[in-house]
């Protein structure tokens, strides 16, 4: 089994073509590796370790902070929502390609409480 992760995404990043009012999206993909050597990923501490650095790499792979978009001053709630579903794209795709059971099931509990407010 390989000890490395590959995590490919479809970041999508507001671009500046706001003089039409119109939020125009560019989307770009960025793969970025995560080690998970050294973790048990059927140990509860290996498990959270490596959610961790997923999501960690999604951070980094969807752009950093949204505030560094180039429309965040204008539209920072649409910048916000779209680097949040990019991170959450990528860790929920990152998880299910990693066959962890645990991580997996730890991922679905810290979803929960999150989607439970989804529809409001």
């Amino acid at each position: 089994m390989s000890r490395f992760l590959g995590i490919a995404l479809a970041a999508m990043t507001a671009t500046s073509c706001l003089a039409t009012a119109v939020h125009a999206e560019e989307i770009y993909q960025k793969s970025v590796t995560v080690s998970y050597a050294g973790l048990d990923l059927t140990s509860d501490s290996g498990a959270r370790t490596m959610l961790a650095r997923l999501h960690y790499a999604a951070v980094n792979a969807c752009g950093g902070s949204p505030s560094f978009n180039s429309v965040y001053d204008v539209a920072p709630d649409f910048v916000r929502r779209v680097y949040a579903k990019c991170q959450s794209d990528a860790v929920a795709g990152a998880v299910a390609s990693l066959h962890a059971p645990l991580v997996t099931t730890l991922y679905a509990q810290m979803q929960t409480p999150l989607n439970q407010y989804a529809g409001r």
